[in-house]
């Protein structure tokens, strides 16, 4: 999750993709869709100084598949924000689920 998140804020869309889950409704404009969303997202961390770290805080197993985590991103302004997310375990891989 924290490389997933990471590659994201960086603005690595491959890298992003690579550990992402987005459910079987994402169609073939996926990477321009991302590219987009990515551009706005980075623009966004970077007047906030940069992502400083992804901090898991708690996971909790859904089932053997699926685990909800809350994690808080911590700037650097100062500032921080907590977030939940499912991730989904694909082969032998946890993916960070995109769609839900």
């Amino acid at each position: 999750m924290v490389e997933t998140l990471t590659a994201f804020y960086a603005g690595d869309v491959d890298s992003y993709i690579s550990h992402s889950d987005f459910g079987s409704e994402l169609t073939s404009g996926r990477d321009s869709l991302l590219r987009l969303m990515l551009g706005r997202y980075v623009g966004e961390v970077g007047r906030k100084g940069g992502l400083q770290a992804v901090e898991p805080l708690k996971a909790t197993l859904e089932n053997d598949s699926v685990a909800v985590v809350s994690y808080a991103l911590r700037f650097g302004n100062g500032s921080r924000e907590t977030c939940i997310k499912r991730l989904k375990k694909v082969g032998d891989e946890w993916k960070m689920c995109v769609s839900e």
